[in-house]
């Protein structure tokens, strides 16, 4: 997956680290959105990274923003980053 340049900024500002975009678009739920795909994280992704090889270790290192963090990508390029807040879903467009 290619990051874009506004995708490395959106993640520079919001905090997020640099392999959190691939580990959400690898265990994450995706919604079509127009052209593009909206991939989060839930309950059902946690226990996925529970099951996988280092799957605790992963948690610990992501926990803050693995549930607080959505991707938007058009195929194999991952466009920008998002915060979800938890007053907010995220939605089908």
């Amino acid at each position: 997956m290619v990051l874009t340049k506004h995708c490395i900024q959106r993640m520079q500002q919001r905090g997020v680290p640099q392999e959190l975009p691939y580990l959400i678009k690898e265990f994450g739920e995706s919604i079509n959105s127009h052209s593009d795909k909206k991939y989060f994280c839930n309950k059902k992704t946690i226990k996925k990274i529970l099951q996988a090889i280092d799957g605790r270790e992963i948690l610990k290192k992501f926990d803050k923003h693995l549930l607080k963090t959505a991707i938007i990508c058009n195929k194999e390029t991952c466009i920008t980053v998002i915060k979800i807040n938890e007053s907010k879903m995220m939605r089908r467009n």
